[in-house]
């Protein structure tokens, strides 16, 4: 059984609890028996921890579906990058098949460049 059908379970016993505190208030109205307050006492807390069970459970089902909700959506944005990705390997591998060698010149530095380099090795 996963999440989902627990709280479910529980949403049902939580609404059944409280449907029975209710009933409960109502047969105390209607018949005032000796033992009033102590039944009544009872009915109210089947009702506040019914209610609190639906409460908490309904939250955690939402809490589940907003994760499933983000998780499709990063697995579908992962799906997506890693398809970028491999088209971007793919590229680069036809880019990289034959690099030009590189030449140094063997030009004469301008002064003002000697200067700031000489500056540099001062500092």
């Amino acid at each position: 059984m996963n999440q989902k059908t627990g709280y479910a379970i529980r949403i049902v016993l939580g609404g059944w609890l409280a449907y029975l505190g209710c009933s409960l208030f109502y047969q105390m109205y209607r018949e005032k028996p000796e033992n009033m307050v102590l039944m009544c006492i009872f009915a109210a807390v089947f009702v506040v921890f019914g209610a609190a069970c639906v409460i908490h459970s309904l939250k955690m089902i939402l809490d589940i579906r907003k994760e499933e909700l983000s998780g499709a959506d990063a697995a579908s944005d992962d799906e997506t990058a890693a398809a970028e990705e491999a088209a971007g390997k793919e590229e680069a591998q036809e880019v990289q098949t034959a690099p030009a060698p590189v030449q140094k010149s063997k030009t004469p530095k301008p002064a003002d460049e000697e200067e700031i380099e000489a500056d540099y090795e001062e500092k």
